[in-house]
């Protein structure tokens, strides 16, 4: 059976190729005479989905499948959602990114402690009307937070931030995966414990960790606090 995938992204047709290795399915990519795909009107990940993958299958007269993701930032209430490929003016991703710069509240840098470190960014960073929180273990903190968590004694900034969560009470609230960026942390910043700044209370903090039930491989590259949304599917037509 042909099925259309309802995308312009060619390293979306071979994933999904990929997948059909195999069975009596061919996915087929979007004739050239199809410049544009509809307007993604809905209002989820799921409803974008559909739209695509209706107009499609009518247009080819064959089942087709469309998806939808994007980025979804808790501390935005799940923006940019459904609207990530046109955040900003251009949908780029560097401007997208700026433009939630410059609607944060709340910016923490962690594991630095100059701006000149984020290079181009850095004239945003300073810029912006949030509250900025440093949390690092480096020497000499330029002066550019509004509130400062540093240490040179300590031998991570995860290590430093397992501190200060239990200061706040919230120890309760880390969990395996949390744990597990935290470990993950400590771990890449002290040698795999083997720098002279690992103390007793870091292998104390490890034992903690390995109690919430640390993963072998953290699913952590973008943390408890954003995420890449996974791909919604939907499907139109006769299967």
């Amino acid at each position: 059976m042909k099925i259309a995938i309802a995308t312009k992204n060619n390293g979306k047709l071979k994933e999904f190729e990929e997948l059909a290795r195999g069975t009596p399915h061919e996915f087929i990519k979007i004739p050239e005479n199809i410049k544009d795909l509809p307007p993604e009107t809905g209002s989820t990940f799921y409803e974008n989905a559909l739209i695509k993958a209706e107009f499609i299958s009518k247009q080819l007269g064959i089942p087709a499948i469309g998806d939808d993701s994007g980025l979804e930032v808790d501390a935005l209430d799940g923006s940019p959602g459904i609207f990530s490929a046109r955040y900003s003016k251009t949908g780029l991703d560097n401007d997208n990114c700026l433009k939630l710069i410059e609607n944060a509240d709340l910016i923490f840098t962690l594991d630095f402690n100059d701006l000149d470190r984020i290079g181009e960014m850095s004239k945003y960073v300073d810029s912006s009307n949030a509250k900025i929180i440093l949390i690092d273990h480096h020497l000499n903190p330029k002066d550019y937070a509004d509130l400062v968590f540093s240490d040179i004694e300590i031998g991570s900034t995860c290590e430093l931030l397992f501190e200060l969560i239990i200061e706040l009470g919230h120890e309760k609230n880390i969990d395996s995966n949390i744990a597990s960026c935290l470990y993950l942390g400590m771990m890449t910043d002290t040698g795999s414990f083997q720098y002279s700044s690992v103390t007793s209370r870091t292998h104390e903090i490890i034992s903690k960790l390995i109690q919430k039930g640390i993963q072998q491989f953290p699913a952590c590259i973008v943390g408890p606090f954003f995420r890449r949304a996974l791909p919604c599917f939907a499907s139109f037509g006769h299967f």
